[in-house]
C-alpha cells in the first residue's frame, strides 16, 4: 500500500520529532536527517559515533554497533521500482528503531543500503540482541536483511568501528573485540 509522505509525516515518531522541534528533512550544508528513511543522516551518525569513541575512552565502557544491510535492494528496486526500494529501506529502518528500543541507540542510514544502530554504553550481548530481533522479524522474508557487530576497542575512533561493522558484513564474520 503506497501512502503519501503526508500520510507518513503524521505517524507518532514523526509527530514528537515535530513537537520537539527537530528537524526532518534536514537543514544547512549537511542535513541532520535522510530524507527517505527520516532516520539520523550518515553525516550525523559518524559525529555521534566519534562522541561515543570519545565517551567510551574517557569511561572505559564501550559501545557497540549493529549495521543492518537490505541486501536484495537493488533487485527490488529494478524489479518494482524505487519507490518500493524505498519502501523496503523505511520497513528496514522501522524495524531496527523497534528493535533497539531501550538501548538508548542513536539510529541512522548509512549508506545507500544500510542502516546503523550506535548503543551507547553496550557491548556485543546488548547488539546481538538487537540483531536478534531484527532476524526474528525478517527471517526468510522480504526484504532480505543482513546484520553484523561491532564493538569498540581501547583506542578506536567512531568511524573505525563503523569501519568494522560494515567488514563484518562484507566478509559474514562476526565482529568481537
Amino acid at each position: 500500500e503506497e501512502r503519501p509522505v503526508g500520510a507518513a509525516l503524521d505517524e507518532p515518531l514523526f509527530q514528537a520529532r515535530r513537537e520537539q522541534d527537530e528537524p526532518m528533512l534536514g537543514h544547512g550544508p549537511v542535513g541532520a536527517t535522510d530524507n527517505v528513511t527520516l532516520l539520523y543522516s550518515h553525516g550525523h551518525l559518524l559525529e555521534f559515533a566519534e562522541s561515543e569513541a570519545k565517551r567510551a575512552h574517557r569511561q572505559q565502557r564501550p559501545f557497540a554497533v549493529v549495521m543492518v544491510e537490505v541486501a536484495d535492494l537493488a533487485a527490488i528496486n529494478r524489479r518494482e521500482g524505487y519507490a518500493a526500494g524505498d519502501a523496503a529501506l523505511c520497513e528496514v529502518a522501522r524495524a531496527l528503531e523497534q528493535a533497539s528500543a531501550g538501548t538508548m541507540a542513536t539510529v541512522g542510514r548509512y549508506s545507500g543500503r544500510r542502516l546503523a544502530a550506535i548503543l551507547p554504553r553496550s557491548g556485543q550481548h546488548a547488539a546481538t540482541a538487537v540483531c536478534n530481533r531484527l532476524s526474528t522479524r525478517f527471517d526468510g522474508g522480504r526484504p532480505a536483511v543482513r546484520t553484523a557487530v561491532a564493538v569498540w576497542q581501547r583506542g578506536d575512533r567512531g568511524e573505525t568501528v563503523l569501519a568494522r561493522a560494515c567488514l563484518a558484513l562484507e566478509t559474514g564474520a562476526a565482529v568481537t573485540p
